[in-house]
């Protein structure tokens, strides 16, 4: 039974997936290696694009004999399947399922997909964004039993990273934002065809930011300042008479009104407490006070500057005893790392514990742990006293998945392992397997079959055709396996030499060795002259506010886009921190003046002076908060300026900069620090996916000027 299951699943899940849109990074060329043939003609490989995929192929006479197969598998995104027992392990190279019942690694798409996908807690359902022909998206809910799918938003603007649903606990409704609106839905109901008109269903204004489920079947939803409970056996009825009985039962009110664009809550297992995220410029923790209907009673309000860097996001936890854990992501004004920092939240703050480029912290299903890692540490922390449970050393974490209440999915660099442990007499025992490689460090053939190492110092392991899987060599003589690289055999010849795509550092070539000798590329695709990418440049202007610093950064380094700051005078004595942030990032920063007014208002004497001694008082101001110089670009505030403006700076050896004027196949996205945050990943990977690469603002403005010359 469980074979037809997970056979079904992997079916549905293609299904799923075959119409969404890859999100592209802007990805390092291609570079091959790692070639080793054996004598049945069949060719061990490597290709390394941000980490080392290990492939195989056939040769063939007249080119290859079959596809390339993956023998490694890196853990992108990892999706649990509750009903299967089975991992969904995504990443550019396409999907594939684990069955944890049958240890058996089976690709189910080649095409890469990196959407995040909301599954229901009990696995019926999922909810995911597909893109039409026409560059729109739309929110579709699936069955997962059946691949039956229904429409839930026709547009969206999607958020990446993001589906904006939210599944109560019971898997019996999914909340759903529209056009500044919140729906719910049933999803049994719907797929029976006995669902009310979605007029009916509609709670309130807002988005999904405004409404969070409670463990009792019942859920917040916050309007303005007023705070609202709805239980579940009651949605349809405030659906049906909202317009008389309003969003649900009054019980509280906050002490400022609540911003669903830009703040976020939660609320602990009865809705009773709430910890809100304003801006992510400050955190309140606050007993609602429901038998009064009265103003919410702050326990502690405090703000993110206690995070030595640009705050990123929060996360909050519930203890056992009912207290809240904050987790803060920042990144670090002293050496850019990301960092997160974990407190404890009562009438006082308290530093608990920190880590170093972890991965999104998992909670588990029973709600007693959170996993998250520390450089090359996996960690399990219990939410009981926040109390360290396991730590597992050995390589860098890139994702982790629950399968259920005593086993963890770890996505490493290197491996991908299942972990189970089972708590006796409160005292914890382990039991972990690796289930097959992320990478590899060297490969080879080995007896017949294929033998890796997946760093220096790593145990071998040996590849299982019939599994699609890796188990680690026995080494109990002390011997582990070696051999010497082969690149010739009795038919072929393969070596390495060079590429006419740039996407390709490399290329590798068959020399067939019988007397009509003929040679191929192994991948066609490396001898294909890529055109030529279009340019693309983001400006930001730096002026009055600081908020969102952390993030714009975080994500022009995700997807290795430089930026250009436009950094004013007035910021600069604002944000100290954040300027030198900013100068510290590898982005190039730039004047935008000493102060923040329009040069064209004939209020002020502008001249040539006023101009130049502005320039330098901006050039001084940076220097003494970053000890570094601005570079020689800027603009005017607003971007306001005429021919002596222009012609002032120019004197003091500036290069003034006018988006608007730059042309050709150039594109310039002005933004503003302060908002760019909301929809800064959107606008790049748009921009990917139209063929664009990011290049400094300078290189478009030369480009340009060559071009008009």
């Amino acid at each position: 039974m469980k074979q037809k299951v997970h056979s079904f699943f992997a079916v549905i899940i293609t299904s799923a997936f075959f119409c969404f849109s890859s999100i592209c990074h802007a990805l390092p060329p291609k570079t091959f290696g790692g070639l080793d043939l054996n004598e049945r003609d069949e060719l061990l490989f490597t290709v390394s694009q941000e980490y080392k995929t290990l492939f195989s192929v056939q040769l063939a006479k007249q080119g290859l004999d079959s596809e390339f197969k993956k023998l490694t598998c890196y853990p992108e995104l990892l999706t649990p399947l509750p009903f299967s027992d089975s991992l969904l392990i995504r990443n550019k190279y396409g999907s594939a399922v684990y069955s944890n019942v049958e240890k058996t690694l089976k690709w189910i798409s080649d095409s890469e997909d990196l959407r995040p996908i909301k599954m229901s807690p009990d696995g019926k359902w999922l909810c995911y964004v597909e893109k039409e022909i026409s560059g729109t998206e739309k929110l579709l809910l699936q069955n997962t039993s059946t691949g039956e799918k229904k429409l839930l938003v026709e547009k969206i603007s999607v958020e990446t990273g993001c589906v904006n649903v939210k599944w109560s606990p019971d898997s019996s409704f999914v909340l759903y934002e529209k056009n500044g609106f919140i729906y719910f839905m049933n999803p049994e109901m719907s797929f029976r065809n006995v669902s009310l008109s979605e007029k009916y269903r509609k709670i309130g204004k807002g988005t999904i930011q405004n409404v969070e489920w409670t463990l009792q079947k019942s859920l917040l939803y916050i309007d303005g300042d007023i705070i609202y409970r709805i239980h579940e056996s009651e949605l349809y009825i405030r659906g049906l008479y909202s317009s008389f009985t309003g969003g649900g039962a009054v019980i509280g009110r906050l002490l400022y009104a609540f911003d669903s664009s830009q703040d976020c809550f939660w609320c602990n297992s009865d809705g009773s407490q709430l910890v809100i995220n304003t801006g992510n410029k400050f955190v309140t923790y606050c007993i609602v006070n429901e038998e009064k209907y009265d103003f919410v009673q702050p326990v502690i309000q405090q703000p993110l500057s206690i995070v030595p860097g640009a705050p990123l996001g929060c996360s909050v936890f519930w203890q056992l005893d009912g207290t809240p854990i904050l987790w803060i992501d920042y990144i670090r004004y002293a050496d850019k790392k990301n960092i997160c920092s974990v407190y404890s939240l009562s009438d006082k703050i308290h530093l608990i514990s920190s880590a170093s480029n972890s991965i999104a912290p998992v909670l588990s299903p029973d709600r007693k742990y959170v996993a998250f890692s520390d450089e090359s540490t996996f960690l399990l922390y219990s939410l009981d006293g926040w109390k360290e449970t396991l730590a597992i050393t050995g390589q860098n974490i890139v994702s982790a998945a629950w399968n259920n209440i005593s086993g963890i999915y770890i996505g490493g660099k290197e491996t991908v392992r299942y972990l189970e442990f089972k708590e006796i007499d409160y005292t914890v025992t382990k039991k972990d397997s690796v289930m097959f490689l992320s990478s590899v460090y060297k490969s080879f053939w080995h007896e017949g079959s294929v033998a890796a190492y997946t760093s220096s110092s790593s145990p071998a392991y040996l590849y299982n055709t019939d599994l699609n899987t890796w188990k680690e060599i026995d080494n109990s003589q002390n011997e582990n396996p070696s051999a010497a690289m082969v690149q010739t055999n009795s038919n072929f010849r393969v070596f390495i030499g060079e590429a006419d795509n740039t996407n390709y550092t490399n290329s590798v070539y068959i020399r067939t060795l019988d007397k009509n000798a003929f040679t191929y590329p192994l991948d066609g695709k490396a001898q294909q002259i890529a055109p030529v990418r279009k340019k693309a440049s983001l400006i930001f202007d730096a002026a009055s506010d600081a908020k969102g610093i952390g993030r714009i950064l975080y994500i022009l380094n995700k997807y290795d886009a430089c930026g250009t700051f436009f950094i004013n005078g007035e910021f600069i004595q604002r944000y100290p921190l954040e300027t030198k942030l900013l100068s510290d990032s590898g982005n190039i920063c730039a004047s935008m003046f000493f102060c923040n007014v329009d040069l064209l208002n004939t209020t002020y004497m502008v001249d040539s002076d006023f101009i130049r001694q502005g320039l330098a008082r901006n050039e001084d101001d940076f220097y003494m908060v970053t000890g570094k110089e601005l570079s020689l670009l800027w603009h005017a505030p607003f971007n306001r300026y005429n021919s002596v403006i222009k012609e002032a700076g120019s004197k003091s050896g500036y290069l003034y900069v006018d988006a608007s004027k730059i042309e050709y196949d150039c594109l310039v996205i002005p933004l503003s620090v302060g908002t760019a945050d909301r929809d800064l990943e959107a606008v790049i990977v748009s921009l990917i996916n139209d063929g664009y690469e990011f290049v400094s603002v300078l290189d478009l403005i030369e480009k340009s000027s060559s071009i008009s010359e």
